[in-house]
């Protein structure tokens, strides 16, 4: 078997596995991050600084993101003056439901001999 061929056994074994999924946005928000503060001229200390946290926590974050929560992505783009946005969509080129589901009435019947034709 070919290098190529065993990575995309690895890859179809692993897409549908939560931690690689979020570890793989982890590292494209990371990335992103970086580019930012590239483009910005920006320093780890000077994020660090802009976040109220010490350079470790940026470096850290760049390096090896995947003990991150939303907060801290919320908090690194702000302080890039980017905004947080995501998409949840359906995988892999399959379609949203035609309808969606029906919502049960929040409305509760009435009671026995109450209404119009009590």
């Amino acid at each position: 078997m070919d290098e190529f061929t065993e990575v995309q056994q690895m890859r179809r074994q692993y897409e549908n596995d939560p931690d690689y999924i979020l570890h793989g946005l982890l590292y494209d928000i990371a990335e992103d991050v970086y580019v930012a503060m590239e483009e910005q001229g920006l320093s780890q200390a000077e994020l660090s600084e802009r976040i109220g946290a010490h350079r470790q926590f940026v470096n850290r974050f760049l390096n090896t993101p995947h003990n991150t929560t939303l907060r801290t992505v919320v908090r690194l783009a702000t302080a890039l003056g980017l905004e947080f946005a995501y998409e949840l969509k359906p995988r892999g080129g399959s379609e949203a439901p035609a309808d969606p589901p029906v919502e049960e009435s929040a409305v509760e019947p009435e009671p026995a001999g109450v209404g119009a034709d009590a």
